[in-house]
Formats: structure tokens, C-alpha cells, sequence
């Protein structure tokens, strides 16, 4: 379908309507609309029947596989990684409920892989999609008590008050006092009804010191006054900012009455503890936040439940990249709680150990490192290989004579050293691949120790022995597997998945245009026939002459049997209403530029001009200016060359054309035995070809006209209606 410019979609629009009202037969109008109205019902009744399919296939899948054990007798651990790629690509729009049903499903092989010391590509999905699920629950708990926190803090202004009012009466009178030993009563106090971490800690290593001797009367006296006043100033700010919201050095003065001299200098401190930041200016004083707040921690859970969606959606594409991510964000999380219930925020300690428990589950979910350890037995299984490839002679009949024997023996190994490594190093190839799905030559370097050169040759005598296939390309390497034939199983799994995701793919784009019923009409019996097409493929699957599958779609078949009755029935009601329009009253007409009676009414971004376009081939030299500088494609540059036009022409005509197209006209007409028609062009070749423009497409606005460098393009102030309007009808676009 032709896309049209916006420039003229709105003025096509309108000359259809108007046309369409000219010509419409109000009762046909009527006919039409109630029987799109009877479809648009019917099509709705019948989506949602299909709704349940994929749930009720997936449901039948697992009876199936609980009577015959399908799952656990396929051996082939490739076949279960392409049923994952599938699941994982994000253009089918599966559910994630429907998704982990399946792997669900899948997860008894998952099992099997999992004892043969791989990591299950199955189990780990599902575990970490319900784990993201607990998480959530976990993060809305959370937010939602410290929201309640923090809006109980603003509700008890009043009791902050008071409470600051008691710590400010201790420490002025502590504040008076220079004298440690004399302070001390009131420190005991202070501590004891205003916990600070870090005052407490000071005071208590301040104590302990003086009454163990190990500092005299005079240095005491000035860690109290140099030290520990300071850091009693510093809990004053933090409280301040914990219960009173940010604020200004003027606003802690004003609340206070502490010296602004002493609050800036434990403001610089805080800050550069990290423990506040400055937020901003207001009339031209800086505005201080608490860094520790239970608001920060709700911003942070924020961020994270905003990620959390994105990740759900991203496990499929690789759990060991999406969670790292997700531990680095709930890790950081941890941290900033573990710092608040440090200054007593004790209330959330339930739920983070909850998300700390979870995040180790996930933890534990990272794919193991899946090189082999023990290279005794790496060797061992390589030999083996190449015993079942070649049929080696690994056991040494035994000499009469034991010298000789102990000479054969080795000379046997040697042999086996140096002829036979190839083959051992082939069998380290097939056992990689055997042990860990396809790989490509950097991935086989890696599990082999073949050098990269000789592993190229090795790759590809394997493949001229058809012992490996290339299956795709990795990173711009080619993948190897091992060529094999699907049994029986693996057919009748491989039938039930390709035509389950082709169902679903078609049904979402049934959907899609069911949203427009008048326009899709025909599209969407086609989509419902093929639908219909699928499920005809798994109603046929059978296991051993057994069809599970026989009676599970009957009344399915009848509702799209019904569906295409109707339709049938229906079909010509609705073309019998579709308009019909009336082309003999359209004629050429020149509009050289918009009325200025209307150009208040027309926005020139909208229209901006009208007319018509055409190439003068005889000037053109096909540079192809045209088609680059046009803002609407509506100029190509096509890849054909009409000779007999310029056959035609007499050597006067010819001299007149550019160089290019002068010369090898005339080396053609010496040569040539019978006049040409027509030549086609290779792609992307400029000087020759023909310059057309798209009526329905171009806006007239002559950037075409000022670039050509040869003058090749004729501008006509006559715009032709009749071919735009007929053009656009025969495509249905309105």
C-alpha cells in the first residue's frame, strides 16, 4: 500500500468524503453498516473462543506427556534449545503465565541436564520469573511502609518539636560546660534520650580512655570541646533534616539558635560524610537533604520497580546478563537500608531480609562454569570418540617374549601419538559438541586446547566426512553440530510447537485488525482460515495410531465453519454497500497558489503547492539529484533505459544530449543490427536510467525544479485530479 505524505493526506481525505456524499445511497449506507456491525460481533464471539486454545493445548500437552513420558525419552538437548529460542523471541506475543507453563512442562528434561552436570536452561527460567514476581511483592510492601513513615513524620511536626526543644535545653547546658568530668552526668543524659551512632561511639572511647588513665584532665577537656561538641552539632543537623523536611543553614539557625559559624562547619562535615546533599537554592540559600532518609530509600525502590518490568521482559534473552544487573540494583538497595537501620529506621529490617533471602536464590540460579575439571576424564571421553569413529586397536595383545612385548607396546603408543592425534583431537571435537550444543571456533578452542589453526583444518575433514554440519553463524563464526535425524518424538513435539507459536503469532494479528472491521474485512476471514490450518496440523498428530488430539478442536471447527457461512452469506451485502464513485465530473485543474481569500483558513505546512511533475528525457542525465533531494520519495530514478525515443532523434537532437548519454547512443547505433526497446540497469548506477514522479505523492514544492543541474524537469501549474483520485481509489487506502 502506497504511504501518502501527510502534506496531502488530509486534502484526499476530504475530496473522498465529499465525493462519497455526492454519490452515497443512504440505504445501501445502512446495509453496509449493519452488516459489518453483525460481522464486527461475530468475530468478537469467536476470538474469544480462541483465546483458550493456546491454555487448553498446553494443559492437553501436559496429560499427554504424564501418560507417555515423551519429554524425558528425548536425548537431545538441542532440540529442547530451539523450543527455548522460540519462547525467548520477543516478537511472539506470548503471556508470561503461558510461557512458564510450558517450561514447566519442559523442566523434567531440564532435570536430566541438570545431572549431567550442565545448568537447565528450563528450571532456572521459571524459578527466576516467579522470583521476580516475590520481589515485586516485596518492593510494594516496602514502599508502602515507608511512604506511611514518612507521611507519619510530617503528622508529628509537633512532637519533633518538642523533642527538639529537650535535645536543644541538654546541649546548650552542655555547651556551657568546658570542663569533661563535669559534663559527664549530662552526656549519660544526653546520650541516653537522643541516640546518635557515631556521639555515642566518641563519648563512650572518650570515657573509657580518661578513666583507664590513658589521657590526663587537659586532653580530655579539649576532644570534648574540639570533637565531641562538634559531632553533637552534626546529630542536631541530622535530626533536624530527618524530621523537619530540607532545609536551609538559616532555617537550622532559626530552630536552634546555634551559631551559624558552628552549624556551617558540621554542615561541610556531613557533607563530606556523604551522610547530606545539597538539593538546591531557594532566595538565595542553599538547601540541605538528610542523604539517609526513608524518602531516599522510596526514591530508590522506585528506580528499581521501574527496572523490574524490563527485566521480566529481558530474561528471556540472558539470564546471566539481565542478573547481574538485577543484584547490582537490589544489592545497592541493601546497602542504603542496612545504612538506615544503622540510625535506627528498624521498621523495614523484616522485609529487606526477605529481598536479601530472594536475591541469594537468584543468586544461585547463574549458570555454572561448565568446563570440565578433570582433564583425566575430558581425555578419556575424546578417545572414546574416536574408538566409535575409527575403531581404534586401544588394547596391545600381549609378546611371548615380555622385551619385545615392552618394545611393541611402546612403539604402538608412539604410533598413536603421532598418526592417531588427529583422530584423538577429531574425537575432542565431536565430544564438545556432544557436551555442549553447538559451537563455533572460538567456543571450541576454549573447551578443546586446539590451536585455532589446527582446529580449521580438523573442522573441515570433519565435514567433508559429514561427522559435523554448519548449522547458523555466532559472531560472525560458523556454528558445527553434529548431524543427526529427529525421531519420532521429536516430530510430533516439533509439529505441536511450530504450529502452537504460529497460532498464537496469527492469532495476536487477528486481533490487531479486528479493530477494523470495514477496512481488514477480507484479511480477516483469511487470518481465521489459517488459524483454522493449524490446528488441523496438531488435530493429526498422533503417537503410536494414538490421537490425543482428535476431539479437542470440534467445537472450535464449528464456530469458524459458522464464521465462514456467514461470511459467504454476508460477503455480497457488504460489497452491494460499498460506495461507488462518479470520476466523469474530475477534470485537470490549475491552481497556481491558495486563494488569499482562504489562506487564513489553510495552513501552508499542510498544502503547499499543486501541479505536475515530469522528466524531459532528452536533457536528463540521470544523476539522480532529483530522487535524493525529494522530501516525500516522490521522485525515482528508475532502473530502465527507453532507447527508442532516443533512436529516434536525428544527430542534431543527439548533440544535444548530455555527454554521458551522447556517446553511447552514437557507439549504439553504429553496432546495432535492429533498434533496441528497452535496456534494465544494474542497481545503484548513475548517469543512466529515467526519472519519474509519483502524482499521488509529490507536494509540488519544486525542490526537484531548482536542483536539477541540466534544466531536465518540467513544472506544469495544472494538477491532475482524475489520475491522483482514481489511482487512490483502485488501492482502497480511503
Amino acid at each position: 500500500m502506497i504511504e501518502i505524505p501527510p502534506k496531502r493526506k488530509k486534502l484526499y481525505e476530504f475530496i473522498f468524503k465529499i465525493m462519497d456524499l455526492k454519490k452515497a445511497d443512504e440505504e445501501k449506507l445502512e446495509i453496509r453498516i449493519e452488516n459489518l456491525n453483525e460481522f464486527e460481533l461475530l468475530t468478537t464471539n469467536l476470538l474469544e473462543q480462541l483465546n483458550s486454545v493456546n491454555k487448553n493445548l498446553i494443559i492437553k500437552l501436559e496429560e499427554i506427556d504424564n501418560k507417555k513420558n515423551l519429554i524425558k525419552k528425548i536425548d537431545n538437548l538441542e532440540f529442547f534449545r530451539q523450543i527455548e529460542k522460540e519462547l525467548s523471541n520477543e516478537k511472539l506475543p506470548i503471556d508470561v503465565e503461558l510461557k512458564v507453563n510450558i517450561l514447566k512442562i519442559l523442566e523434567t528434561k531440564a532435570q536430566k541436564v541438570i545431572e549431567k552436570g550442565e545448568v537447565s536452561i528450563f528450571s532456572s527460567k521459571v524459578t527466576y520469573l516467579e522470583n521476580l514476581t516475590a520481589i515485586d511483592d516485596i518492593l510494594n510492601q516496602l514502599k508502602a511502609k515507608i511512604d506511611k513513615e514518612i507521611e507519619f513524620q510530617k503528622l508529628n511536626i509537633s512532637k519533633n518539636e518538642e523533642n527538639l526543644t529537650q535535645i536543644m535545653n541538654l546541649f546548650n547546658k552542655l555547651d556551657a560546660i568546658n570542663n569533661f568530668n563535669e559534663a559527664s552526668p549530662i552526656l549519660k543524659e544526653y546520650t541516653t534520650s537522643f541516640y546518635s551512632k557515631n556521639s555515642s561511639y566518641i563519648y563512650s572511647q572518650l570515657k573509657k580512655s580518661y578513666k583507664n588513665n590513658k589521657i590526663n584532665d587537659k586532653r580530655a577537656d579539649i576532644l570534648f570541646n574540639n570533637q565531641l561538641k562538634p559531632n553533637f552539632i552534626e546529630a542536631i543537623i541530622l535530626y533536624l533534616l530527618s524530621n523537619f523536611g530540607n532545609m536551609s543553614i538559616d532555617s537550622m539557625h532559626i530552630k536552634t539558635k546555634l551559631n551559624s559559624k558552628r552549624l556551617f562547619a558540621s554542615l561541610l562535615s556531613l557533607i563530606e560524610k556523604g551522610l547530606i546533599i545539597e538539593v538546591g537554592e531557594f532566595e538565595g540559600h542553599h538547601i540541605y537533604s538528610n542523604n539517609l532518609l526513608g524518602n531516599q530509600l522510596s526514591k530508590a525502590l522506585e528506580s528499581i520497580k521501574d527496572k523490574l518490568n524490563s527485566y521480566k521482559i529481558e530474561v528471556d534473552k540472558n539470564i546471566q546478563v539481565i542478573l547481574p544487573k538485577l543484584s547490582l540494583k537490589l544489592n545497592n538497595l541493601i546497602e542504603l537500608s542496612n545504612n538506615l537501620i544503622k540510625i535506627n529506621f528498624k521498621i523495614y529490617e523484616t522485609e529487606l531480609n526477605d529481598l536479601e533471602k530472594i536475591l541469594r536464590a537468584l543468586e544461585n540460579l547463574m549458570p555454572k562454569k561448565t568446563i570440565i575439571d578433570q582433564d583425566l576424564k575430558f581425555k578419556l571421553d575424546s578417545m572414546i570418540e574416536a574408538y566409535k569413529m575409527y575403531r581404534l586397536p586401544l588394547i596391545v595383545e600381549k609378546d611371548e617374549n615380555l622385551q619385545k612385548q615392552l618394545v611393541d607396546e611402546q612403539r604402538i603408543s608412539d604410533t598413536f601419538e603421532t598418526l592417531l592425534s588427529q583422530d584423538y583431537l577429531k574425537g575432542k571435537i565431536i565430544w564438545a559438541i556432544k557436551k555442549f550444543g553447538p559451537l563455533n571456533i572460538i567456543q571450541l578452542e576454549a573447551y578443546t586446547n586446539i590451536p585455532r589453526s589446527k582446529l580449521f583444518i580438523l573442522l573441515n575433514i570433519l565435514r567433508m566426512n559429514d561427522e559435523i554440519i554448519i548449522k547458523d553463524a555466532h559472531e560472525e563464526y560458523q556454528v558445527f553440530n553434529i548431524p543427526r535425524k529427529p525421531s519420532t518424538l521429536e516430530k510430533f513435539l516439533n509439529t505441536f510447537f511450530d504450529n502452537l507459536f504460529k497460532f498464537i503469532k496469527t492469532l495476536d494479528f487477528l486481533k490487531e485488525k479486528s479493530k477494523n472491521i470495514a477496512e481488514y474485512l477480507f484479511e480477516i476471514n483469511e487470518l481465521i482460515n489459517k488459524i483454522k490450518g493449524f490446528l488441523i496440523e496438531i488435530n493429526k498428530l498422533n503417537i503410536d495410531d494414538e490421537n490425543f488430539f482428535e476431539n479437542e478442536f470440534v467445537y472450535i471447527f464449528e464456530k469458524i465453519q459458522e464464521f465462514n457461512d456467514k461470511f459467504l452469506s454476508l460477503r455480497s451485502k457488504v460489497i452491494v454497500g460499498e460506495r461507488e464513485l462518479d470520476f466523469s465530473k474530475l477534470v485537470p485543474i490549475k491552481i497556481t497558489k491558495v486563494d488569499e481569500n482562504y489562506s487564513s483558513l489553510i495552513k501552508p505546512e499542510e498544502i503547499i503547492g499543486f501541479g505536475t511533475i515530469e522528466s524531459d528525457e532528452k536533457k536528463c542525465i540521470s544523476c539522480g539529484k532529483c530522487e535524493r533531494i525529494c522530501p516525500e520519495n516522490a521522485a525515482i530514478l528508475e532502473k530502465r533505459w527507453n532507447l527508442t525515443l532516443l533512436f529516434e532523434m536525428n544527430d542534431e537532437e543527439i548533440n544535444l544530449l548530455p555527454e554521458n548519454k551522447r556517446e553511447i547512443i552514437f557507439l549504439i547505433k553504429k553496432m546495432a543490427k535492429k533498434r533496441p526497446s528497452e535496456i534494465k540497469l544494474p542497481k545503484d548506477i548513475l548517469g543512466f536510467g529515467k526519472s519519474v514522479f509519483d502524482p499521488i505523492k509529490c507536494i509540488a514544492c519544486k525542490e526537484c525544479l531548482e536542483k536539477c543541474p541540466n534544466k531536465a524537469i518540467i513544472f506544469e501549474e495544472v494538477w491532475n485530479i482524475p489520475e491522483i483520485i482514481k489511482n487512490l481509489s483502485a488501492q482502497k487506502i480511503f
